[in-house]
C-alpha cells in the first residue's frame, strides 16, 4: 500500500543511494546562500501525482527537490504544468495523502498552477477549482483564475507571467482557446497593457510543438502562440508529454528561428505520474531532451535574462543554459 511512510523509505533510499543531496547544494549554491537580490526562482513541473492506488513514490521524490530549493530561495514559486493528479482529478484524490496532498500538496501555498486534461475529466475541474481556489485568486493580479487563466508579475524580477487554459474545450467543459473565446480576448488585452515589458513567461499544459508521438503539434495553441510572439514573450513551460525537452527559439510557423528571434518551450511533464520513451527522431529546433529521469526544471530570472536547468532526482544537474531576454 502506498502510504507516506511508504513514500518517504522509498524516496529517502534513492536520494541516498545516488546523491542527490550534494547535487542539490550544489544548485542551491548558485544562490550565493539564498536567493539572489532582483532574482525570481520559479520551479515547474506537471504530470504529477499518479492515481491513489498506485504503489510508485517518484511525485513524493520530485517534491522533495522542491521542498530543498524552496528552503534556499525564500521568494521561489511552483509552477504546475497540468495533469497534477491522475486518473481522474477529483477533489478527494487532490486531498489525499496518497495523492497530490501528500506530495506537491505540501507547497501548494506557494503554487501557481495550470489545469491539464486530467483535471477536466472531472466536470468542468471541480476538483482542481476546489482544491487550489483560494490560492488561485492568491496568485491573479489579473484574469479569470476561478475559470482557469490569468496572469501575475514576479516580484523582484519584474517579469509578466501568464497562466492558460490549453484543454481548449476538448474535455469536460474546459475553456474555449481560439479567437473570439473569452480566453483570448483577455490575454490579447492583457497583453497590450502591458506593452512594453522586456520579459515575460507563461504556462500551461499541452505541448504547442510536439516532442513525442502520439502527441504532435497542438494547432489549439496556434493563437496563443502567436500572440505571446507578437509581443516577443521568451519562454512557454508546458507538461502534457512525459519528457523533458527544451527547444531553441520557435517560430509561429513551427521553424527553428534563424536570426535567433522566438519564444522557447520547455517541457517538463517530469513530476512522477509516469516517464515515457521517445519513438521518433527529435523535431526541429530540439535543443535537449530526456525521457529517463523524473525532476524538476528550475528558472532563475531577472530583469534582463532568464537562466534554467533539469534538477533530476538521481542527483543530476541537467541541461543548464541561459539567455537574455528577447527585445
Amino acid at each position: 500500500m502506498r502510504g507516506v511512510l511508504a513514500r518517504k523509505l522509498t524516496t529517502a533510499a534513492v536520494i541516498v543511494g545516488v546523491g542527490v543531496l550534494l547535487a542539490l547544494a550544489i544548485t542551491l549554491a548558485d544562490d550565493a546562500g539564498g536567493q539572489a537580490a532582483g532574482t525570481d526562482v520559479l520551479l515547474a513541473a506537471g504530470d504529477i501525482a499518479p492515481d491513489t492506488s498506485a504503489t510508485t513514490a517518484n511525485d513524493y521524490a520530485t517534491s522533495e527537490l522542491v521542498l530543498r530549493e524552496l528552503a534556499g530561495s525564500p521568494r521561489a514559486l511552483v509552477a504546475g504544468l497540468g495533469d497534477l493528479q491522475y486518473e481522474v482529478a477529483a477533489g478527494v484524490a487532490f486531498r489525499s495523502q496518497l495523492g497530490y496532498a501528500g506530495s506537491w500538496g505540501r507547497f501548494a501555498d506557494r503554487t501557481c498552477p495550470a489545469a491539464g486534461n486530467h483535471e477536466y475529466m472531472t466536470p468542468g475541474a471541480a476538483g482542481f477549482f476546489d482544491y487550489f481556489g483560494e490560492r488561485l485568486a492568491a496568485c491573479a493580479t489579473s484574469g479569470r483564475p476561478d475559470l482557469g487563466w490569468y496572469a501575475f508579475d514576479l516580484p523582484a524580477s519584474g517579469w509578466r507571467w501568464y497562466v492558460l487554459s490549453s484543454d481548449c474545450g476538448r474535455t469536460g467543459g474546459s475553456p474555449g482557446c481560439g479567437a473570439g473565446s473569452a480566453q483570448d480576448a483577455w490575454l490579447a488585452g492583457d497583453l497590450a497593457a502591458n506593452a512594453g515589458r522586456r520579459c515575460i513567461g507563461a504556462s500551461w499544459h499541452h505541448e504547442r510543438w510536439g516532442s513525442r508521438a502520439p502527441f504532435g503539434d497542438d494547432a489549439a495553441l496556434a493563437g496563443f502562440w502567436s500572440r505571446l510572439n507578437h509581443v516577443h514573450a521568451d519562454l512557454v513551460l508546458v507538461g502534457h508529454s512525459h519528457a523533458y525537452a527544451r527547444l531553441g527559439p520557435m517560430t509561429p510557423q513551427g521553424h527553428l528561428s534563424a536570426l535567433g528571434a522566438g519564444i522557447r518551450q520547455i517541457t517538463a511533464g517530469t513530476g512522477g505520474r509516469s516517464l515515457i520513451a521517445f519513438s521518433t527522431t527529435p523535431r526541429e529546433g530540439t535543443r535537449y531532451r530526456d525521457a529517463a529521469h523524473y525532476g524538476v526544471l528550475r528558472l532563475q530570472l531577472t530583469a534582463t535574462t532568464w537562466a534554467s536547468s533539469f534538477v533530476r532526482t538521481d542527483g543530476v544537474v541537467a541541461d543548464q543554459v541561459s539567455a537574455g531576454c528577447w527585445p
